[in-house]
């Protein structure tokens, strides 16, 4: 359902857009079809034919047969040899493979994404991140809080009502933090 509102939890909770307004991204990396070689934990001989061939990921899976719902291993077939076994790819910490050219695997949505290392911000209307011109924004909250809200942040007026139901594209960003929003 792309029209559901999420809430990310960060230090506090943080209310992030519905993903039908998201930008939406592949994902790349140790995927089924990736290119893949030794990595630092390699400890299982030449079952890859030498340490500078490559192999195809068929599948990620878990490390332990009953573990299917981990994702922690991946089954390699070896180009070399033509045979395959497999690897842990985070099964006790260790990476027996490396991504040479990575594939994809799904989607994900960037601004649904906590922002590592960002400090954390109490403003109630900035949240946790800056906004930009063209960012796209929903009011999420009840429409009393949203008066509340208003409040030193300009006048309320009566048709801003009707902006707790849409989502808007912020116009610019005053020097108080505070949005023009279309």
């Amino acid at each position: 359902d792309v029209e559901q509102d999420f809430s990310r939890i960060d230090y506090v909770r943080t209310q992030v857009a519905p993903r039908k307004s998201a930008r939406k991204v592949f994902a790349k990396g140790v995927f089924q079809d990736a290119t893949v070689l030794r990595g630092h934990d390699w400890e299982w001989d030449n079952q890859d034919g030498d340490y500078d061939k490559t192999g195809t990921l068929q599948k990620l899976q878990g490390w332990e047969d009953d573990d299917d719902q981990a994702r922690n291993a991946a089954w390699v077939e070896w180009k070399e040899t033509n045979k395959g076994n497999v690897y842990r790819i985070g099964h006790n910490g260790k990476m027996d493979l490396k991504c040479k050219v990575a594939a994809t695997g799904g989607y994900y949505y960037p601004g649904h994404l906590p922002v590592l290392g960002a400090p954390y911000q109490s403003s109630p209307l900035r949240s946790h991140h800056q906004f930009k011109p063209g960012d796209h924004v929903k009011v999420n909250v009840g429409l009393m809080k949203f008066r509340e809200m208003q409040a030193g942040h300009g006048a309320w007026a009566d048709e801003m009502t009707e902006a707790t139901k849409k989502v808007g594209v912020v116009q610019s960003v005053l020097a108080s933090g505070d949005l023009r929003v279309q």
